[in-house]
């Protein structure tokens, strides 16, 4: 269903762009926010970040989840930080491959 709607929005943003040409009017530029980052930058940032992923692993391992008791959400806590940490190494592997 997505699928679609990105299609439509696509199309509908080249027919108006065609039509605004058509009229005498500029081009819209799209913006550029491109992150240009070399491979060994990347491979270096990701191997910190996958060290420090592996320690939270490690210390949220022996956390129960299933017993939380009031202060003691750190397995929660932990999860949620190596998906942010595992994001970022992606969006570091897209900057430098890819230059997005």
């Amino acid at each position: 269903m997505t699928v679609f709607a990105a299609v439509g929005t696509m199309k509908s943003a080249d027919v108006s762009q065609k039509i605004e040409m058509a009229m005498g009017g500029e081009t819209v530029k799209k913006p550029k926010n491109v992150h240009y980052m070399s491979q060994n930058t990347a491979i270096a940032l990701t191997s910190i970040i996958a060290i420090a992923m592996i320690a939270i692993a490690y210390v949220i391992s022996g956390l129960n989840p299933t017993y939380v008791p009031p202060n003691e959400s750190e397995f929660g806590i932990g999860l949620g930080v190596l998906l942010i940490l595992a994001g970022i190494v992606l969006r570091i592997y897209r900057a430098a491959n890819y230059h997005e």
